[in-house]
């Protein structure tokens, strides 16, 4: 069995890469950094797979053109040298409903990926894409696109072709979308699991260690992005407050119960500067550490 030593970055892109091919997306390409590792085999036989199937649909343009206009959407964004946009093709418009005048005077680098943008942000790079043949995708709307650049005869003004392929459900498996579904709601499941184990490990860990999201990540396989969306998502708190949570409930209970001093249960807790600990505690629970003790024993002579 072959091991791959990857990011989850890189190993997400072609999970969901070939999610959308077998949704019959072929307006894909994943980026190709020249890493020479193994892994690299299998994103450039991806873009492979992709290229191959967008030729047999694109040569159904030559033979059977009625038939290539229902696979593929063709858009076009009029820019200036700077990318702002000054005009775009009714179709687009039209397709995705959005009102021309939020988009101009916009920059399309605001409208797509970050990844996309930031290289479009280099002229060099925009003027190799302008004298290349090969086309290269982004997203924009959510959706994905495959574009090219070419400039409006010898002005500074650029055209950004667009173009969306997308093959008919008829040459897929008819339970396709079943089996991406399930994978889905299994790989959801998979993440319910895992930030479980994640709050389990904080709920037995001492509180009086300092809290690593990386060190967190490294543990449970996660990255920090998906950590701090699927956590917040589960538990309606961030990783760091449910960890305060923690701290300050165990404050609570053995200012309330015991007769520590409190600069030995701040330090019991993960503080090692007091008056850091009493800002938190007066701040979680709108009381300061000796206003509680003092309450809890004149409740006690009671």
């Amino acid at each position: 069995m072959k091991e791959f030593a990857i990011s989850k970055k890189r190993w997400e892109k072609l999970l969901n890469g070939f999610v959308w091919l077998g949704k019959g997306k072929l307006d894909q390409q994943l980026v190709i950094n020249h890493l020479n590792d193994d892994f690299e085999t299998l994103e450039a036989l991806f873009n492979l797979v992709n290229e191959e199937l967008r030729e047999r649909l694109i040569h159904l343009s030559f033979v059977k053109p009625s038939e290539y206009q229902k696979y593929a959407h063709h858009f076009i964004f009029i820019v200036n040298k700077d990318l702002v946009i000054k005009n775009a093709c009714d179709p687009f418009i039209s397709r995705f409903d959005i009102d021309f005048d939020s988009l101009k005077k916009q920059s399309f680098l605001n409208l797509i990926d970050e990844d996309t943008a930031r290289l479009l942000k280099d002229p060099e790079y925009v003027e190799q894409l302008i004298n290349s043949k090969t086309n290269q995708s982004l997203v924009l709307l959510n959706q994905t696109f495959l574009f090219n650049i070419k400039r409006l005869r010898a002005t500074k003004t650029l055209v950004i072709n667009l173009y969306q392929l997308h093959l008919n459900s008829k040459f897929f498996p008819h339970n396709l979308t079943d089996q991406i579904e399930k994978g889905r709601l299994k790989q959801k499941r998979r993440n319910e699991d895992i930030i479980e184990q994640v709050k389990l490990h904080l709920d037995n860990r001492p509180l009086s260690h300092k809290l690593s999201l990386k060190q967190l990540c490294t543990d449970f396989g996660i990255n920090s992005n998906q950590l701090k969306k699927l956590f917040k998502e589960q538990y309606q708190c961030s990783v760091y407050e449910y960890h305060i949570s923690l701290r300050m409930r165990q404050a609570y209970l053995l200012i309330e119960t015991g007769t520590l001093p409190f600069k030995e249960i701040a330090y019991m807790v993960g503080y090692t500067q007091y008056s850091a600990f009493v800002n938190y505690f007066k701040t979680y629970y709108n009381v300061l550490p000796k206003e509680l003790r003092r309450r809890q024993s004149a409740t006690q002579k009671i």
